[in-house]
C-alpha cells in the first residue's frame, strides 16, 4: 500500500508517517523511487498506537 493508504486505514500524516521512517520505526520496501508500506507487525502497532495518541489531543 502507498503512504496515502497509509493515511487513509490510520490518520496518521504523511509528515509523521516520514518522521516514523526518519528515526527507523517504518521501514517501507522501495522499488524504484515508490514506497510501499504493510501494516503487519510493528508497523501496524506503530500507527495504532500514535492513532491513539492523537485521539486524546
Amino acid at each position: 500500500m502507498n503512504i496515502k493508504d497509509v493515511e487513509t486505514k490510520t490518520g496518521l500524516t504523511k509528515r509523521m508517517i516520514r518522521h516514523y521512517e526518519e528515526f527507523g520505526l517504518l521501514s517501507p520496501q522501495r522499488a524504484q523511487k515508490v514506497r510501499t508500506y504493510a501494516l503487519l507487525g510493528r508497523t501496524a502497532s506503530i500507527c495504532r498506537s500514535s492513532a491513539s495518541a492523537q485521539a486524546f489531543k
